[in-house]
């Protein structure tokens, strides 16, 4: 180690957009992510996760000494890449693509055009995933290459559907129709570039501007540092010597090699060793050697350069497709342009329970690797597994070097087979980790295995790797079916799984997963034409193509541009990463940051809360808990709702995640370091309240918060109805997973109030909480929002925690702070979706008209009635869905919990209740063995019917929607046919002839109500120009507001659109608006728009009555100005038009494939209409359709949450276990409709909100899976109801099929 002396000065040296950084003095433990949006502003850099799971982070990067073409000119994630290993590299960033001053790349201007930004938080990301991809070795890549590349990436908001067609426009094969979209781009000259494998377009690294030659290198090149902070070292040898040197002079347990640091997005470290050594550039290490028998691949070779080499390989060894097409599985491409197959291995070795696909496949392949030890010079050759493997090896003083996979070659009556298989809970294959994972390898020699098998698990317990028993069992037997009933019955009692924790996969699962897994396997091994009827479908592979669909509606052109098919205002500037989001603002000279300490349990008391070392930490400033909490504030954060429940707990602690303290610091890392520092000690634990079940059992209830309706006699008619179904489902909590995780900026005034920048949609109740809190009037509490990146509610009454907590740090130190919640805090300590339990009994006749209903609804709301307080049983009967029925009985029962306050999440009670109402009906015609889809039909409203006030429904057109399906109509000459009737034919016939591979059908309609909120815009016209700003009450979180707003504000002004701007929002100009939510907001800021616009308009039409005809709009406003017209107005709109505004209609039809061996499944086909009446803005309202309705898939079938059921501790708070949907999710076939020719008299403009109820319809998928499922259980046996369990995940569903693999294989 002493010899190891590199002269790099205690400094770093690397290029960002063509320009030269050193930084002196680097922090080893800093992310490379948090010093670029700080250091350089470069900010179109986000930040979310920060442990590769969502892609906001992307750049591009070129390692030393290669050019721009290289295929090392890769996409990679930031927030996993420490700062000191950047040394020597270049990285482009969105900034450096292109920019309002230097002109947008054409993926930049592509995505504006496809409306494919909404929020526009993870937009940047996207963008340079794709222009690294072209940067790659295939600058021409197909539709389908460009689909597989977006894996690592994760939008809220869009649904995907408008990125991927954006991006699919740069494919070698791109549907015209797509490039007819390019309206920016001529076709010819760009084909042409595409195919040019030139770099044209590319960013020069030396310039940051596009041309690229392809020739340029970064100045600094591939060189030895060592940089040292306080507490730890950063060590890059580029000679094996050198890293041998500092192997032997460093004791084991000091230092750790670091090649890509992708296992920190994992096994986040919570301290640092004192020395850091980065091997990404000892030529050892870093090179692959192709030999006749087997390929070489050095311990930093990233698992994309495996995966290049593999395949140009494929012909030399029958496991090189499988091996690519396994480790395509790993991770996103980011993380795998990376990750090294030897950290994979080594995160194995460190960590027993990680289910390594690396570690499974190499193993299952028969590679070997070489590990040096570092004191004695000797290298030793082992497998992965077995007794004398890598895994059982004490790595101190030890590195792997190479990894060596044999070539197999079919030949000479010898057949070797090797399939390997992931089972994950992204059913779609992309970006998760595997419940189980496997390889299976043998050599068949006239019909009969080989000594040589492998039968290879991860995923199953710490302490399994190979099934020895098995494999010995079936060496040199004949493949029959005897020897596979024998081998499954010594393979079940061979692998004993184990659960970890509540997260896992249970035991029933794996065993039965892995078992199934098996039997994939050996049915491969049959003659195929021995196999019985459907046996095929065990080994026919579940292939997604290239997804398609069509987008419909029909503009008005006589209001344009009302209703005209524009992209948003601001995709352009998201796309380039100039688009500000409050959290990109640069902290000020003595701002300071801060960050919760949070409970480990809930239903406990505080002990002692131990700071005494975190208060010793580098940066700390201060600590505030509930104790020493200012005299004069009011610890409260929930006024006017629930003033009860304290900021941070001073005795009492309600929930695991609860906040204790606040750590003031310097800086937002050593905030939560500092944070996480605090040891807090508990008393008096009692039972914590968890499930609603919990609360039953234990009585749990607010008693003020049972509410009862009643409409006709529903006891009755039940007691008189022929059929009576009695059943219940429970609907769990939901993550709202915004891209820009919660903050807010705190600065005190002169007058001695607060001016907040807060990521809120709403401001009026953040203004309202803090000046409750420090007894100030409302005027000293000022309120500014520009964009939030992305909501659904999550940023409603959970921002006044945020708020809050960042006021009052910046009371007690009187200087500016902020609060920048990690997203572990936002997921375990803030409120997500409401949990609900329906107890239901329905009495309906022999063709499933129901006829009498009998609810009890239950609600979890955690220690505060908040939710319930806005959501009484007369608002709830509001979302009953599509269905009438003349008697009815609901009964909402509250229950007191101890999980986080649950708050608004995307179709708050709407998508719960028409989901039960789903249940309901399905279960009826499952009991009377009728096709849903008449029960459904005979139960829809009708035109003229009354709702549950006594409303009479006008304009219902549900019915229409629905036999738009029913009656086998073309819609508009453009969507295919919906015969769902010729449709479901063909799926039983496939059902028939298909054993382990099923599909189903369902049809879901909706119907959803509006009513009217309260919201402010203040239009001024300047009167030098003519050009007009808005300053409406709602706020931009995705949904296209400010758009829509803009055409609403040029069309009644009657100028063009680029003489409107859209300004922030604030408490000043939109003083008492509503909270931005229930989709309704742009419709009712475009009303009030319209107010403002109309008077304004009253006001300048005298003067310009007196002009010439001819005079311009400038000049009628000059006159105005001249005349002392007043050209600004404040308008409110008011919750005028009754309970119920009007209602939304749709209806969707999903088609699924369902795997029964796996519980994988794939959206086949998803065909939904829907109801905006003349939608303001086509393109704004097909994306809020797709958002909305992919977040409803991830609810209905991957996003789950899972508490410790003694402390109630969150134990799934970040992306490795938390799933949201991504690329592959959507339905692969997917046709929306804008329903044609329906205007609405009750709404703006003739218009309908869309924000939410298509999620409601996402719930058909679920419904088609239980088709499916039901056909595998008629298989074997099984018949009668069974109630799906939700979230339907690949575990779910498979348990839910019954199998017996002893028996039914």
């Amino acid at each position: 180690m002493k010899n190891f002396e590199p002269a790099n000065g205690n400094s770093i040296e690397f290029k960002v957009n063509g320009k030269d950084y050193v930084v002196q003095d680097p922090d080893p433990t800093t992310s490379l992510n948090s010093w670029m949006r700080i250091q350089p502003k470069l900010t179109g850099v986000k930040v979310m996760c920060e442990e590769g799971g969502c892609g906001c982070c992307v750049v591009t990067l070129q390692k030393p000494n290669e050019t721009p073409k290289a295929v090392n000119s890769v996409s990679v994630k930031l927030c996993l890449m420490p700062l000191c290993a950047a040394d020597g590299c270049t990285f482009t960033t969105v900034e450096g693509l292109g920019n309002q001053q230097d002109g947008y790349h054409p993926i930049q201007t592509n995505v504006a055009q496809f409306g494919a930004s909404q929020c526009g938080y993870c937009t940047p990301g996207f963008v340079m995933n794709m222009y690294s991809s072209l940067l790659s070795e295939d600058p021409a890549p197909t539709q389908q290459k460009i689909e597989d590349s977006f894996d690592g990436n994760i939008c809220r908001c869009t649904g995907y559907r408008s990125l991927l067609d954006a991006m699919k426009c740069f494919a070698c094969d791109a549907d015209p129709n797509l490039l007819a979209q390019c309206k920016d781009i001529e076709p010819p000259s760009f084909l042409k570039r595409k195919t040019s494998n030139s770099a044209s377009n590319c960013t020069c690294p030396d310039i940051g501007k596009a041309p690229c030659k392809g020739s340029c290198k970064t100045n600094v090149g591939v060189r030895s540092i060592k940089v040292s902070s306080d507490a730890t070292t950063w060590l890059k040898p580029t000679s094996m010597q050198d890293l041998v040197s500092i192997m032997q002079g460093t004791d084991s347990n000091q230092f750790k090699l670091v090649c890509g640091n992708t296992s920190s997005g994992v096994f986040k470290p919570t301290s640092f060793p004192k020395y850091l050594v980065d091997i990404n550039f000892v030529p050892d290490l870093t090179t692959t050697f192709n030999y006749s028998t087997m390929v070489k691949f050095g311990s930093c070779i990233t698992l994309s350069s495996i995966v290049k080499l593999l395949k140009e390989k494929t012909s030399e060894s029958v496991t090189f497709a499988p091996l690519v097409e396994h480790i395509l599985k790993i991770a996103g491409l980011p993380v795998r342009n990376a990750a090294s197959w030897a950290g994979n291995m080594m995160v194995k070795h460190l960590h027993r329970e990680f289910p390594s696909d690396v570690c499974v496949l190499m193993e299952g392949a028969g590679a070997k690797v070489n590990v040096l030890n570092a004191d004695t010079g000797i290298t030793t050759t082992c497998s992965v597994f077995g007794t004398n493997g890598l895994m059982s090896l004490d790595m101190s003083k030890k590195v792997l070097v190479s990894l060596e996979i044999p070539k197999l070659v079919n030949g000479s009556g010898k057949n070797h087979v090797f399939i390997s298989y992931k089972i994950m809970p992204r059913s779609q294959l992309q970006n998760a980790h595997a419940y189980v994972n496997a390889a299976f390898y043998t050599e068949v020699i006239n019909g009969k295995p080989s000594s040589e098998i492998r039968i290879v698990y991860g995923g199953i317990r710490p302490d399994f790797a190979r099934a020895t028993e098995t494999e010995n069992f079936l060496v040199g037997k004949e493949i029959s079916d005897a020897n596979l009933t024998s081998s499954i019955k010594l393979l079940s009692q061979e692998l004993a799984p184990v659960q970890q924790d509540p997260v896992d996969a249970s035991v029933s699962y794996k065993l039965n997963l892995a078992l199934g897994l098996f039997y994939k396997f050996y049915v491969s091994l049959y003659d195929p034409s021995k196999l019985g009827p459907g046996i095929e479908s065990a080994i026919t592979p579940m292939q997604r193509p290239v997804s398609t669909g069509t987008q419909t509606f029909k503009p008005d052109p006589t209001t344009y541009p009302v209703s005209q098919d524009i992209p948003k205002l601001s995709g352009i500037l998201q796309a380039s990463g100039e688009a500000y989001y409050l959290s990109d603002r640069l902290p000020t000279k003595d701002e300071l940051h801060c960050a919760f300490v949070t409970s480990d349990d809930g239903n406990v008391d505080i002990d002692v809360i131990d700071d005494k070392d975190a208060s010793m930490m580098p940066g700390f400033v201060q600590i505030i808990t509930g104790t020493n909490f200012p005299s004069g504030v009011k610890n409260t954060h929930l006024y006017p709702f629930d003033t009860s429940q304290p900021l941070l707990a001073t005795d009492h602690v309600e929930f695991a995640g609860q906040p204790l303290a606040i750590v003031v610091a310097e800086s937002d890392v050593q905030a939560r370091r500092i944070a996480a520092a605090v040891k807090v000690s508990y008393k008096n634990k009692q039972k914590a309240v968890i499930s609603i079940q919990d609360a039953i059992d234990a009585s749990s209830f607010f008693p003020s918060a049972e509410n009862n309706f009643k409409m006709g006699d529903p006891d009755q008619a039940i007691a008189d109805a022929k059929h009576k179904v009695t059943g219940e489902c429970e609907l769990g909590q939901q993550y709202h997973f915004y891209m820009e995780t919660q903050y807010c900026r705190a600065e005190p005034t002169e007058e001695g109030g607060f001016s907040i920048e807060a990521a809120t949609q709403g401001q009026s109740w953040v203004q309202n909480a803090i000046a409750y809190a420090y007894s100030l009037p409302c005027n000293k509490i000022e309120v500014a929002t520009k964009r939030v990146g992305g909501a659904y509610g999550g940023k409603s009454t959970n921002s006044l925690i945020t708020s809050c907590a960042a006021a009052l740090a910046a009371y007690c130190t009187r200087k500016p702070v902020r609060f920048h919640a990690d997203l572990k805090t936002c997921m375990s300590t803030y409120g997500a979706r409401v949990p609900y339990l329906l107890k239901y009994t329905v009495g309906c006749d022999d063709t499933g008209l129901i006829q009498g209903l009998d609810w009890t609804i239950y609600t979890n709301s955690g220690p505060t009635i908040i939710f319930n307080a806005f959501f009484k049983i007369n608002e709830v009967v509001i979302y009953l869905s599509a269905y009438f029925c003349e008697n009815r009985k609901y009964k909402l029962v509250a229950c007191k919990s101890n999980i986080p306050s649950p708050t608004w999440c995307r179709s708050p009670v709407s998508l719960q209740m028409i989901a039960f109402n789903e249940v309901m009906v399905e279960h009826i015609a499952d009991q009377l063995n009728i096709d849903p889809i008449q029960v459904k039909q005979v139960n829809l409203y009708k035109q003229g019917q009354h709702n549950l006030y006594n409303e009479q429904l006008l304009f219902c057109n549900i019915r229409d929607i629905y036999n738009k399906y029913l009656l086998f109509t073309i819609i508009n000459d453009l969507l295919s046919e919906y015969n769902i009737a010729e449709r479901q034919a063909a799926i039983v016939t496939y059902n028939q002839n298909n054993k382990w591979k099923k599909r189903g059908l369902a049809v879901t309609p909706i119907k959803v109500s509006w009513s009217w909120m309260k919201h402010t815009v203040l239009v001024s016209i300047c009167s030098d120009d003519g050009s007009v700003i808005v300053s409406h009450g709602g706020i931009e979180s995705g949904q296209g507001i400010n758009t829509k707003v803009a055409q609403v504000a040029a069309y009644e002004l009657g100028i063009p659109m680029d003489n409107v701007i859209v300004q922030r929002t604030t408490n000043i100009t939109s003083m008492n608006s509503d909270v931005t939510g229930g989709s309704i907001t742009s419709e009712i800021n475009c009303k009030a728009v319209i107010g403002a616009c109309k008077i304004l308009k009253s006001r300048i039409q005298p003067v310009k009555d007196k002009m010439d005809p001819a005079s311009t709009w400038k000049e009628v406003i000059a006159k105005c100005y001249e005349d002392d017209i007043d050209l600004v107005v404040s308008h409110m709109v008011t919750k005028d038009g009754g309970t119920i505004r009007y209602n939304s209609y749709g209806a969707t039809a999903s088609e699924v494939e369902y795997d029964v061996l796996t519980g994988e499944h794939q959206i086949l086909k998803v065909d939904t209409i829907f109801d905006c009446g003349i939608s303001l803005n086509p393109s704004v309202d097909i994306g809020q359709v797709e958002g909305a309705f992919v977040m409803g898939i991830g609810f209905w079938l991957m996003e789950r949450y899972v508490r410790d059921a003694d402390t109630g501790k969150l134990l799934i708070d970040g992306t490795w276990e938390y799933k949201p949907p991504t690329t592959k999710d959507i339905p692969i076939n997917w046709n929306i409709q804008l329903l044609k020719d329906a205007p609405n008299p009750l709404g703006v403009l003739r218009s309908k909100a869309s924000g939410e109820p298509p999620m409601c319809m996402a719930v058909s998928i679920p419904f088609a899976l239980k088709q499916a499922l039901t056909s595998s259980r008629a298989d074997h046996g099984i018949t009668g109801f069974f109630p799906l369990k939700f979230p339907a995940t690949v575990e779910t569903l498979h348990e839910l099929v019954k199998l017996d693999p002893v028996t039914n294989f």
